[in-house]
């Protein structure tokens, strides 16, 4: 179920939720559900700042239906899928500029400032995870010819919370945008 509203004059906010189960040999079986929460404002002409939120859990799951944080998960200084478990939070907070600058008539100039943060009830043992954060900043470039108003990044992300296996920074190039 998805809702949305608009707040004040240049405010929206934006809240989904899913909840599923199946059940099989008379248990309950692979039961998930989602909450997150998305606020924009535009108050400046050029310049929206977003707010996201998300909760998830999962209770029996199946092997494939396990939560992760990580690069694509909305944590963009860690790695794609880098810790895993069976519930988990984020947030982000991130600064969008659209500036007047058009590229072959096609393409929009804008840049981004970011934080995320997101932790994770762990496996084994059960615990939840340290918090890791980020920030980051780069380009996002809007495809004015498109149908569904893609947008493109490159950006430079930068863990403030060290891990093994996580990199000083994370480059990012892609269309995934979550929200």
């Amino acid at each position: 179920m998805s809702v949305g509203s608009r707040l004040f004059g240049h405010d929206l906010l934006l809240a989904s939720g899913v909840w599923q189960v199946r059940r099989q040999s008379g248990q309950w079986q692979n039961e998930s559900g989602q909450l997150g929460a998305t606020y924009y404002n535009q108050d400046l002409p050029e310049e929206t700042w977003v707010l996201h939120t998300a909760y998830a859990f999962t209770v029996r799951p199946d092997p494939l239906s396990l939560l992760y944080i990580g690069g694509i998960q909305g944590l963009r200084g860690y790695p794609n899928y880098f810790r895993l478990g069976t519930r988990m939070w984020t947030a982000t907070l991130e600064d969008r500029v659209v500036t007047p600058i058009t590229l072959f008539h096609s393409f929009v100039l804008g840049f981004v400032a970011y934080t995320d943060c997101a932790q994770i009830e762990e496996l084994a043992p059960v615990h939840w995870s340290r918090i890791y954060q980020d920030v980051g900043g780069g380009l996002r470039i809007g495809n004015l010819r498109s149908a569904y108003g893609q947008v493109y990044y490159l950006t430079m992300a930068f863990p403030l919370v060290h891990a093994p296996g996580v990199p000083a920074a994370q480059f990012i190039v892609g269309d995934i945008v979550h929200f």
